[in-house]
Protein backbone atom coordinates (compact mmCIF):
# COMPACT_ATOMS: atom_id res chain seq x y z
CA UNK A 1 0.00 0.00 0.00
CA UNK A 2 1.39 3.42 -0.97
CA UNK A 3 1.27 5.93 1.81
CA UNK A 4 0.77 9.59 0.90
CA UNK A 5 2.49 12.26 3.00
CA UNK A 6 0.26 13.80 5.56
CA UNK A 7 -0.47 17.46 5.64
CA UNK A 8 1.73 17.80 8.76
CA UNK A 9 4.73 16.20 7.01
CA UNK A 10 4.40 18.59 4.08
CA UNK A 11 4.15 21.57 6.44
CA UNK A 12 7.22 20.37 8.39
CA UNK A 13 9.19 20.01 5.16
CA UNK A 14 8.20 23.49 3.97
CA UNK A 15 9.10 24.95 7.38
CA UNK A 16 12.55 23.32 7.31
CA UNK A 17 13.22 24.54 3.78
CA UNK A 18 12.17 28.10 4.71
CA UNK A 19 14.36 28.05 7.83
CA UNK A 20 17.34 26.90 5.77
CA UNK A 21 16.74 29.67 3.24
CA UNK A 22 16.46 32.35 5.95
CA UNK A 23 19.57 31.07 7.75
CA UNK A 24 21.57 31.04 4.52
CA UNK A 25 20.39 34.56 3.67
CA UNK A 26 21.24 35.91 7.13
CA UNK A 27 24.70 34.35 7.17
CA UNK A 28 25.51 35.80 3.75
CA UNK A 29 24.37 39.25 4.94
CA UNK A 30 26.61 38.98 8.00
CA UNK A 31 29.63 38.61 5.73
CA UNK A 32 28.53 41.36 3.38
CA UNK A 33 28.09 41.46 -0.37
CA UNK A 34 30.69 39.56 -2.33
CA UNK A 35 32.61 41.70 -4.83
CA UNK A 36 34.03 40.33 -8.05
CA UNK A 37 37.14 41.18 -10.04
CA UNK A 38 37.62 41.54 -13.77
CA UNK A 39 40.22 42.67 -16.29
CA UNK A 40 41.43 46.14 -15.36
CA UNK A 41 40.85 47.95 -18.64
CA UNK A 42 42.43 51.36 -19.32
CA UNK A 43 44.57 52.94 -16.61
CA UNK A 44 43.23 55.97 -14.80
CA UNK A 45 45.13 59.11 -15.81
CA UNK A 46 44.64 61.29 -12.76
CA UNK A 47 44.18 61.16 -9.03
CA UNK A 48 46.18 60.01 -6.04
CA UNK A 49 46.25 56.41 -4.94
CA UNK A 50 46.97 54.41 -1.82
CA UNK A 51 48.91 51.13 -1.94
CA UNK A 52 48.25 48.24 0.44
CA UNK A 53 51.37 46.05 0.37
CA UNK A 54 50.83 42.57 1.80
CA UNK A 55 53.36 39.74 1.95
CA UNK A 56 57.08 39.45 1.31
CA UNK A 57 57.54 38.33 4.91
CA UNK A 58 60.37 35.91 4.03
CA UNK A 59 62.32 34.94 0.90
CA UNK A 60 60.06 32.02 -0.12
CA UNK A 61 56.76 33.78 0.66
CA UNK A 62 54.22 33.22 -2.12
CA UNK A 63 51.29 34.92 -0.39
CA UNK A 64 51.90 38.41 -1.79
CA UNK A 65 49.34 40.98 -2.91
CA UNK A 66 49.12 44.69 -3.65
CA UNK A 67 45.90 46.69 -3.62
CA UNK A 68 45.67 50.09 -5.31
CA UNK A 69 42.81 52.29 -4.09
CA UNK A 70 41.90 55.81 -5.18
CA UNK A 71 42.34 58.23 -2.25
CA UNK A 72 38.84 59.59 -3.04
CA UNK A 73 37.22 56.16 -2.88
CA UNK A 74 34.02 55.99 -0.83
CA UNK A 75 35.17 52.57 0.42
CA UNK A 76 37.55 51.79 3.24
CA UNK A 77 39.66 48.65 2.73
CA UNK A 78 40.50 46.31 5.59
CA UNK A 79 42.73 43.29 5.12
CA UNK A 80 41.62 40.32 7.18
CA UNK A 81 45.20 39.59 8.33
CA UNK A 82 47.30 40.50 11.37
CA UNK A 83 47.80 44.30 11.36
CA UNK A 84 51.61 44.37 11.23
CA UNK A 85 51.66 42.09 8.18
CA UNK A 86 50.92 44.84 5.67
CA UNK A 87 51.79 48.46 5.13
CA UNK A 88 50.13 51.36 3.38
CA UNK A 89 51.77 53.93 1.10
CA UNK A 90 49.66 56.98 0.22
CA UNK A 91 49.57 59.84 -2.26
CA UNK A 92 50.95 58.13 -5.39
CA UNK A 93 50.01 58.61 -9.03
CA UNK A 94 48.54 55.47 -10.60
CA UNK A 95 51.64 54.86 -12.74
CA UNK A 96 53.92 55.24 -9.71
CA UNK A 97 51.66 52.89 -7.72
CA UNK A 98 51.92 50.24 -10.47
CA UNK A 99 55.73 50.59 -10.52
CA UNK A 100 55.95 50.14 -6.75
CA UNK A 101 53.50 47.22 -6.85
CA UNK A 102 55.57 45.43 -9.49
CA UNK A 103 58.79 45.98 -7.57
CA UNK A 104 57.22 44.85 -4.27
CA UNK A 105 55.80 41.62 -5.76
CA UNK A 106 59.26 40.59 -7.02
CA UNK A 107 60.65 40.59 -3.46
CA UNK A 108 61.19 36.84 -3.02
CA UNK A 109 63.40 34.18 -4.50
CA UNK A 110 60.64 32.70 -6.69
CA UNK A 111 60.59 33.93 -10.27
CA UNK A 112 57.67 36.22 -11.02
CA UNK A 113 56.91 35.83 -14.72
CA UNK A 114 54.66 38.90 -14.70
CA UNK A 115 52.23 40.78 -12.52
CA UNK A 116 48.51 40.92 -13.28
CA UNK A 117 46.23 43.80 -12.48
CA UNK A 118 42.49 43.28 -11.97
CA UNK A 119 39.70 45.73 -11.17
CA UNK A 120 37.63 45.20 -8.02
CA UNK A 121 34.05 45.92 -9.07
CA UNK A 122 31.75 47.80 -6.67
CA UNK A 123 28.02 46.93 -6.56
CA UNK A 124 27.19 49.89 -8.82
CA UNK A 125 29.74 48.75 -11.44
CA UNK A 126 32.30 51.42 -10.52
CA UNK A 127 35.87 50.55 -9.61
CA UNK A 128 36.35 50.02 -5.87
CA UNK A 129 40.08 49.45 -6.33
CA UNK A 130 42.64 47.28 -8.13
CA UNK A 131 44.45 44.13 -7.10
CA UNK A 132 47.91 43.34 -8.42
CA UNK A 133 49.08 39.75 -8.09
CA UNK A 134 52.28 37.96 -9.05
CA UNK A 135 52.16 35.18 -11.62
CA UNK A 136 54.88 32.65 -10.96
CA UNK A 137 56.46 30.13 -13.28
CA UNK A 138 54.14 27.19 -12.71
CA UNK A 139 56.69 24.37 -12.82
CA UNK A 140 58.82 26.15 -10.20
CA UNK A 141 56.07 26.91 -7.71
CA UNK A 142 53.27 24.48 -8.53
CA UNK A 143 50.74 27.11 -9.64
CA UNK A 144 50.93 30.31 -11.65
CA UNK A 145 48.50 32.04 -9.28
CA UNK A 146 49.51 31.20 -5.73
CA UNK A 147 47.15 33.59 -3.96
CA UNK A 148 43.37 33.49 -3.73
CA UNK A 149 41.67 36.74 -2.77
CA UNK A 150 38.03 37.31 -1.87
CA UNK A 151 36.35 40.64 -1.30
CA UNK A 152 33.14 41.46 0.55
CA UNK A 153 31.48 44.83 1.11
CA UNK A 154 29.55 45.72 4.23
CA UNK A 155 28.72 49.20 5.53
CA UNK A 156 31.21 50.89 3.18
CA UNK A 157 34.10 48.62 4.20
CA UNK A 158 35.71 46.24 1.72
CA UNK A 159 37.00 43.24 3.65
CA UNK A 160 39.90 41.51 1.90
CA UNK A 161 40.44 37.81 2.61
CA UNK A 162 43.79 36.45 1.41
CA UNK A 163 44.76 32.79 1.28
CA UNK A 164 47.31 30.58 -0.41
CA UNK A 165 46.10 28.19 -3.10
CA UNK A 166 44.97 25.07 -1.16
CA UNK A 167 47.27 22.76 -3.16
CA UNK A 168 50.26 24.97 -2.35
CA UNK A 169 49.18 25.21 1.29
CA UNK A 170 49.16 21.39 1.55
CA UNK A 171 52.56 21.27 -0.10
CA UNK A 172 53.96 23.70 2.47
CA UNK A 173 52.40 21.84 5.39
CA UNK A 174 53.33 18.31 4.19
CA UNK A 175 56.46 18.61 2.03
CA UNK A 176 57.46 14.93 2.31
CA UNK A 177 54.11 13.28 1.53
CA UNK A 178 53.89 12.05 -2.10
CA UNK A 179 51.17 13.85 -4.00
CA UNK A 180 51.09 16.70 -1.48
CA UNK A 181 54.61 17.91 -1.21
CA UNK A 182 57.90 18.00 -2.95
CA UNK A 183 58.04 14.37 -4.13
Amino acid sequence: MIRLPTQMTVLNTITIVLLLMVTTNLSSCALGMRLRTEAAGPRPSEGNYRLYLYGCHYAEDLKNLVLIVDERSPYRFELFVPDPSYRIVSNLSFDRAIEQADRFLRCGIQTVAETHQRRIVAPDGATAGYEVLPHYIQHEVGAAEAVQVNYSLKNGVVMVYISLDPALERRELFPDIPGEGGQ
